[in-house]
């Protein structure tokens, strides 16, 4: 996708569709158990994205989570900047949230805080 940056907009999914994958995911039975508590886990240990989903959800909430991010085209749009997964939140609710900013004048940190602000909004109203 590097290598000619137009591929890069034929990884596409709509949010509704992710947050579908995301809710079958801990419904459990999409994966072999192994390969279930595997990816929990590494969803869980996400580093990428601190200032993304993470940003924006209370303390002692658990996120697994997947970040994502496109190279600039020439104008200097990012293509995507995104960040989907679930929170458990500290009263034992969770929700489910994607995020996907698409063709972005805004610098890297604005759009992470824009992820931030959506993921707070949606932790608060949950």
């Amino acid at each position: 996708m590097h290598l000619d940056i137009a591929n890069q907009r034929l990884n596409v999914a709509r949010p509704s569709a992710l947050c579908a994958l995301f809710e079958r995911f801990l419904e459990g039975g999409l994966l072999p158990p192994g390969h279930d508590a595997l990816l929990h886990r590494l969803l869980r240990e996400t580093a990428t994205g601190p200032d993304k989903l993470r940003a924006g959800i209370p303390d002692g909430t658990v996120l697994g989570h997947k970040t994502g991010s496109s190279d600039r085209t020439a104008d200097g749009r990012r293509i995507a900047d995104n960040d989907a997964g679930y929170a458990v939140l500290p009263d034992g609710g969770t929700c489910i949230l994607a995020v996907l900013v698409t063709d972005s004048r805004e610098d890297d940190a604005t759009n992470a805080a824009l992820i931030a602000r959506i993921a707070r909004l949606v932790a608060q109203e949950r």
